[in-house]
């Protein structure tokens, strides 16, 4: 007895008679080079959604830094920390957007979306900003699951290192 994907559950001889190989299922198509290529696409743009935000985010920082620190403080984390808050957001983006060392920086940004989540918006008036976060940490974890894909540096690094032919 085999059983393809939940849809036939039959011997190998009736398997055959009906999709014409003891194996091959209809519905178990390799994809496409359309498919692949929108999941190429698909990396490149959530990579760059997931990054602006903090690119952005951290410039801004710079601009404002006496301010940001302050309610830092404010809300019980050492104002000291704020250069790292910039290096991740601004550097840590950047390296994302480029898709460098993503996995590595992806569970950064998880453990940091996480933590400003629930330092900065725990009240029950700033839920929507919580679920943002936790939503923007669940991004990165398919993001460092995944990998950059393609069309990133780590990619190219890859190639680069992988021999000729294997």
């Amino acid at each position: 007895m085999i059983d393809c994907c939940g849809i036939c559950s039959t011997n190998r001889a009736v398997h055959a008679d009906r999709h014409g190989s003891p194996g091959a299922h209809p519905d178990r198509r390799p994809a496409d080079s359309r498919s692949l290529s929108m999941n190429h696409l698909a990396n490149l743009l959530g990579r760059i959604g997931l990054s602006l935000i903090f690119i952005i985010s951290g410039w801004a920082k710079i601009g404002g830094y006496a301010g940001t620190q302050q309610y830092m403080e404010a809300m019980g984390v050492p104002g000291a920390l704020l250069p790292l808050v910039i290096l991740l957001e601004v550097g840590g983006g950047l390296a994302v957007l480029a898709g460098l060392f993503t996995r590595w920086v992806s569970l950064a940004f998880v453990l940091f979306s996480l933590a400003t989540g629930f330092i900065f918006h725990a009240s029950p008036d700033d839920q929507v900003n919580l679920m943002k976060n936790i939503a923007i940490a669940g991004g990165f974890l398919v993001l460092a699951g995944h990998g950059a894909g393609t069309y990133s540096l780590d990619a190219l690094i890859g190639r680069r290192r992988t021999p000729a032919g294997g």
